[in-house]
């Protein structure tokens, strides 16, 4: 098919509104559903569920994933639940985010020489199936299929964490000048 073809009334249609609309809908369906669940995170917490806890600290807690994507496939939970996956709501929790990056260093520490050797990062709120905060810390390489990884790995459905540290400092540094300004009218 061509690119004139691709975008002629018929193509642009089905590529263009039917696809990205269906995909859509489709998320916003699992979005309903895993939010009408109870949490699975909390569960494993208080002992209602069964997960081999790898490594905590009074904040978080280290765990194997139920579905790894490689050897070696880990989540860091905090034990607080924060469901708001939103960068605001997130940036009011800074000390369960550094309890998690604590616990993440030291499990990769414990479990290689280098953290080059892991994909860290988030799934971003759209694609989260636990509503939850969460990490993955997931050590290459990855054995999952190579569909599946495309899916959990790319730019739109992961995000790095280093990308998510920089967006909680960017929304305080935004937020900051918010209440400075609002202060200036006040006076």
């Amino acid at each position: 098919m061509s690119i004139a073809e691709l975008f002629s009334s018929n193509g642009f249609l089905w590529f263009g509104i039917i696809l990205p609309g269906f995909f859509l809908v489709i998320v916003n369906m699992w979005r309903s559903y895993t939010l009408s669940r109870p949490c699975v995170f909390c569960a494993i917490k208080v002992g209602k569920e069964p997960a081999n806890i790898v490594c905590q600290n009074e904040g978080s807690y280290c765990m194997e994933d139920r579905n790894p994507m490689s050897a070696r496939h880990l989540l860091v939970v905090p034990k607080q639940h924060i469901d708001d996956l939103n960068v605001d709501t997130i940036a009011k929790h800074q000390d369960a985010v550094d309890s998690m990056l604590a616990v993440a260093r030291k499990v990769m520490k414990d479990l290689s020489d280098s953290e080059s050797r892991w994909a860290v990062g988030f799934t971003r709120p759209s694609f989260v199936t636990v509503p939850h905060l969460h990490m993955h810390l997931i050590q290459k390489p990855i054995t999952c299929s190579f569909f599946r990884s495309k899916i959990k790995l790319n730019a739109f459905v992961h995000q790095p964490v280093e990308e998510f540290i920089s967006e909680i400092q960017q929304w305080k540094k935004e937020s900051n000048l918010k209440q400075a300004l609002s202060a200036k009218k006040t006076k």
